[in-house]
């Protein structure tokens, strides 16, 4: 499982400050407000340079990752942590 998700949703909206996960060839974000559906973000090789699009400053979203292409194909989702948008 990754992580816990320990960053923020910084200028541009980008995700920082996260761990990894062994043996995970790339990352899948999700991301979501409190009233909405999950939404995929898309997939990063690795997590150093995610950055979430279309994100309203001010908001506070929930995020959660997992890896992606381990022996499982998908890893578990990590917690649920809310970050806002600067």
């Amino acid at each position: 499982m990754p992580r816990q998700v320990n960053g923020k949703l910084a200028e541009g909206c980008g995700l920082q400050g996260w761990g990894f996960e062994f043996g995970a060839k790339a990352y899948q974000v999700q991301y979501c407000t409190a009233t909405g559906a999950w939404l995929d973000a898309g997939i990063w090789p690795n997590t150093k340079e995610i950055v979430i699009t279309g994100l309203l400053p001010g908001t506070v979203y929930g995020v959660r990752v997992r890896g992606v292409g381990g022996s499982t194909q998908y890893g578990p989702w990590s917690a649920t942590v809310s970050l806002m948008c600067t």
